[in-house]
């Protein structure tokens, strides 16, 4: 629900978007083709859901993927 209104309060100026906690990259694809001219940045900490989204995002050019997790203390 807060993805779809966000969605119809931007516009087609939006250059940058962050994914993150990208789990298996439903989001980031959507994100990509709601705003072909932005570079969408997609984090994941998982590597299985990691390696996921990349094989959902092979042919999206605007979608950068980043494997990243940090451990609390």
């Amino acid at each position: 629900f807060p993805v779809t209104i966000t969605h119809k309060l931007l516009t087609d100026e939006v250059s940058v978007v962050l994914d993150i906690g990208s789990l298996e990259g439903g989001d980031a694809l959507r994100f990509s083709s709601w705003y072909p001219n932005a570079t969408v940045y997609s984090i994941e900490g998982s590597p299985n859901n990691f390696e996921v989204i990349n094989k959902k995002i092979k042919n999206r050019a605007n979608i950068k993927t980043f494997n990243y997790f940090r451990k609390s203390n």
